[in-house]
C-alpha cells in the first residue's frame, strides 16, 4: 500500500512538472511568434548603433531571414525565461524552507536584473566603443571599405550582449557558492 501511495505521488509531481513544462514551450512559442511580427524593429534596434561605421551587406540569398528568425528565438528566450523561473520556483516551492525559499526567490530575482543590467551595459556602452575602433583601427588604410554582412553583425552583437550579461552574473555566483561553503 505504501508503494502504491508513492506511486501515486510520483505520477503526481511528474504530471505537475509535465504542465509547467508545456506552459513554458507555449510561451517560447507564441513569444517567438508575435517577435516575429517585430523581427524587422528589432534588427533595426541592433543595427542602429552600427549603422555610422558599417555598411551592412546580405551575402547569401537566406542571411536577412535567418537573422530575423534568430533575433525572434531569442526575443522567445527572454519572454519565456521569467515564466519559467516562476514556474521553478513554484515546482520546488513546497520542498523548501522558508529561508531557502526567501533566498530562492532573491537569486532569480537578482539574476534577470543583473543579466539585463550587462546587457545594457553592453548594448550603451560597450558595443559603440567596439563598432568605431573594429571600423576605424587600422591607420593608414583609407582605401578598405568597411562593410560587415548581417549575419556577422547581428552574431557579434547577441554574443557580446550574452557574455556581459553572463559576466555581470559573477557576484551573485559568489553569493551561492559562498552560501553553500564553497
Amino acid at each position: 500500500m505504501a508503494t502504491n501511495m508513492k506511486r501515486k505521488k510520483k505520477a503526481e509531481v511528474m504530471k505537475e512538472l509535465r504542465n509547467r513544462l508545456i506552459i513554458c514551450a507555449v510561451v517560447f512559442v507564441v513569444g517567438v511568434v508575435v517577435s516575429l511580427a517585430y523581427a524587422d524593429r528589432l534588427i533595426d534596434l541592433l543595427t542602429a548603433m552600427g549603422r555610422d561605421y558599417y555598411q551592412f551587406v546580405s551575402i547569401a540569398p537566406q542571411e536577412k531571414l535567418m537573422q530575423y528568425f534568430r533575433v525572434s528565438i531569442l526575443a522567445g528566450v527572454i519572454v519565456t525565461v521569467p515564466v519559467a523561473f516562476n514556474h521553478i520556483y513554484a515546482f520546488a516551492k513546497p520542498g523548501l524552507k522558508k529561508s531557502e525559499s526567501f533566498f530562492f526567490k532573491m537569486v532569480m530575482l537578482l539574476g534577470l536584473a543583473l543579466f539585463c543590467v550587462g546587457v545594457l551595459f553592453a548594448y550603451k556602452l560597450m558595443m559603440p566603443f567596439m563598432l568605431r575602433f573594429l571600423s576605424t583601427g587600422i591607420e593608414g588604410a583609407e582605401y578598405i571599405q568597411t562593410t560587415t554582412s548581417i549575419e556577422s553583425y547581428v552574431n557579434l552583437c547577441l554574443t557580446m550582449f550574452i557574455i556581459f550579461g553572463c559576466v555581470f552574473e559573477m557576484p551573485l555566483i559568489t553569493i551561492i557558492l559562498s552560501k553553500m561553503g564553497i
